[in-house]
């Protein structure tokens, strides 16, 4: 993988060989700060579609979980937030593939 990629493979995929060694998802280094937050925040709602699922189902694990949920709430209110902020703001790639404030 090369210096300015971000894998964002997560783990579940290493039980199978690497062929290559490259995962199997990065991100998109021409995306937009605005469009990473948006997908970051897609990944918390689901986790917090996970948690509240499991806390109605298993009451014996709720305080591990109610902890979970607490996390997942305030990183999914932070993200609305930071989404808020750069909705208007236009980011650009810049060559080497970080980001940099478009005139």
């Amino acid at each position: 993988m090369s210096g300015n990629q971000v894998n964002l493979s997560g783990w579940r995929h290493e039980n199978w060989t690497m062929v290559g060694g490259q995962p199997p998802v990065v991100l998109n280094p021409a995306a937009s700060v605005h469009s990473c937050i948006a997908w970051g925040w897609g990944e918390a709602q689901e986790l917090l579609d996970l948690l509240h699922a499991a806390y109605d189902a298993n009451s014996s694990n709720a305080g591990l979980i109610e902890v979970g949920l607490s996390r997942a709430t305030v990183l999914s209110k932070m993200l609305e937030h930071l989404a808020e902020r750069t909705a208007g703001k236009a980011v650009a790639a810049t060559p080497a593939g970080g980001e940099e404030d478009a005139p």
